[in-house]
């Protein structure tokens, strides 16, 4: 990860974008591993992309304090449940993760 993360902080200097450019459907992920890196290309809704492209996750540095992912995954899985099923299945859903 520490490699990751060192070749990424130096491309920096090579990123350039033009920020008055429309959003694109177009979408790029990447993963690096031990054996390589990947890269997939695929296509979504222009909005879709727009929405991801703008969360902005600054707020999870502060007092230079990072949230833990873990935390974060279960507060949105907890919320994603509370959404389609109601109180009840988020609260048993609750429960089920603080057992452990």
């Amino acid at each position: 990860m520490r490699r990751e993360l060192q070749w990424m902080r130096d491309s920096l200097i090579f990123v350039e974008h033009d920020l008055s450019m429309p959003w694109s459907g177009e979408t790029f992920s990447f993963d690096a591993s031990p054996w390589g890196c990947g890269v997939v290309r695929g296509h979504a809704d222009v909005d879709l992309v727009q929405a991801t492209g703008w969360f902005n996750e600054r707020w999870r540095f502060k007092r230079g304090e990072t949230m833990s992912l873990r935390l974060l995954s279960q507060r949105a899985i907890v919320q994603q449940v509370f959404t389609e099923k109601g109180s009840v299945a988020a609260r048993q859903v609750q429960e089920s993760i603080n057992k452990g």
